[in-house]
């Protein structure tokens, strides 16, 4: 069956030049994929599990499309609730007429295209034609998570683990003829969440996971090391921190451990005892990453506790948080200096949701450096609310203008869908699009090399570099300790 008509998504898609076409086609297109940043199941993934519908492969994960729905008045049964598949589906492609403008109608019609061959745009009127070609596609096999990555050209997945997660699908992909290389990323949020209700819950659960009680912060320290070679010798070189505002202030060792004997008794922290140990906690993860090469994320901003009322409603989180405030580029900086002051500073991209931060964090990179080592402290790519057309034009501006364009390392995609692996296309398309207006206007040269190695190296070499060059170690290790 051929769904298509005059094609939205053609050869000179975002590319308003015959410049930045040549420089899409000649130096962006092919190179393969490097996702540092991805929250795609590990399981799904080693397993090569297949979808049982479009709306399980497309919509069911993907919190972008539940807002956009919400937004349009959708019931939440049609979203994340009991509705079924083909409601859903119906239900989405009515919202997305009247998404024009945003990525999420953008990524909806280059992920039809790309993956099912469809040039038909999303409506109610082709809903119902979409959804049997797309689901007669599935059915027929080639879209399991493994088989849509290798049709993407991935070269490196890296996926967001905890500190309790099985590591055993990042061993087992390793072992198979997988033609890409799947590697976990450790998301250590839940080590510093110690003003929480559950965290002596969690402090237990660790310390089943590393055979041992936990019982002082002297131990917390070896349990988490523990988890931290586990990763390391499956090839993990990134971690990542969610931090809704940015406040640091370090502690003595013994402050720390009768503030954690505190935590662990379940009695409440104040909140300058709550940041001190935070901090103290983070200080000590960020140099344990340095030890091993690793680089840390800081996603920073995120106002997460909106709306009590949807959230009570939803069978599924997601899509509910909004940009937060402005973060605290003195805090930022007190971290980064008593990190350097006590030589353990790793590498480190910061993800600011609020737009207002990409100068503040893209201008620290001058203050924060290592000689000998490219790109010690950088903006992150837009990250969720920022990764659209404007917002994808506004960091390169950004990151070209207070920082060096060639050292930025890229685009992570951050979803849960192995569909979004097209929006590296999107954001190839961007930057050479912007780059041909550059050449255009004079302000950069039309040389050849010059473009292909800036090209290739914000698109690809730049990632492999900080997850592809630290080689695998042996068999995953079980860790064990002493009462």
């Amino acid at each position: 069956m051929s769904l298509s008509m005059s094609s939205f998504i053609h050869r000179h898609f975002l590319l308003g030049s015959s410049k930045a076409i040549e420089l899409y086609e000649r130096y962006a297109r092919d190179l393969p994929i490097v996702d540092y940043h991805c929250h795609l199941e590990p399981e799904q993934v080693s397993t090569n599990a297949c979808a049982k519908d479009i709306v399980d492969l497309w919509l069911s994960v993907d919190p972008y499309k539940w807002r956009a729905m919400r937004i349009n008045g959708i019931e939440e049964r049609f979203i994340t609730g009991a509705a079924s598949p083909d409601e859903k589906f119906r239900a989405f492609a009515n919202t997305v007429p009247r998404l024009v403008g945003s990525p999420v109608f953008h990524w909806s019609a280059l992920e039809l295209k790309r993956y099912f061959g469809i040039d038909l745009l999303l409506n109610g009127d082709t809903a119902e034609d979409i959804w049997k070609e797309c689901n007669e596609q599935i059915r027929s096999g080639g879209f399991g998570t493994a088989d849509i990555l290798n049709r993407s050209n991935v070269e490196i997945v890296c996926t967001s683990d905890n500190w309790l997660s099985d590591l055993r699908p990042h061993e087992s992909t390793r072992k198979s003829d997988s033609a890409f290389t799947m590697l976990p990323s450790l998301r250590g949020d839940a080590a510093l969440q110690v003003d929480s209700l559950g965290y002596a819950d969690w402090i237990q659960t660790l310390g089943v996971r590393v055979n041992r009680e936990i019982n002082s912060i002297s131990l917390l320290k070896e349990s988490l090391v523990n988890v931290i070679d586990d990763f390391d010798r499956v090839g993990c070189c990134l971690s990542d921190h969610s931090f809704e505002s940015v406040s640091f202030c370090m502690i003595a060792e013994s402050d720390a451990k009768a503030i954690f004997e505190k935590a662990l008794a379940g009695d409440g922290l104040s909140c300058e005892e709550a940041c001190g140990l935070k901090s103290y906690l983070l200080v000590f993860l960020a140099k344990e990453y340095a030890e091993r090469n690793w680089t840390l994320q800081l996603h920073l901003g995120a106002c997460r506790k909106t709306s009590s009322n949807l959230m009570n409603r939803v069978s599924i989180p997601g899509g509910i948080a909004c940009v937060g405030d402005s973060i605290s580029s003195v805090a930022l900086s007190q971290f980064f200096d008593c990190l350097e002051g006590m030589e353990g500073m790793p590498r480190v991209i910061v993800y600011p949701l609020n737009v207002g931060d990409f100068e503040k964090i893209a201008s620290l990179s001058g203050a924060f450096v290592e000689e000998g080592v490219w790109g010690k402290v950088q903006l992150g790519p837009p990250w969720w609310f920022n990764d659209h057309y404007e917002g994808i034009v506004h960091q390169l501006k950004v990151f070209a203008n207070y920082s060096a364009l060639g050292r930025f390392v890229g685009m992570a995609t951050d979803t849960r869908s192995p569909l979004s692996m097209a929006r590296f296309e999107y954001f190839r398309r961007i930057l050479c699009n912007l780059l041909g207006k550059w050449i255009d206007a004079g302000m950069v040269p039309d040389d050849e090399i010059l473009l292909e190695n800036l090209i290739g190296d914000i698109c690809y070499k730049n990632a492999v570099q900080i997850v592809g060059s630290r080689p695998v170690q042996s068999e995953v290790a079980s860790t064990s300790g002493t009462d």
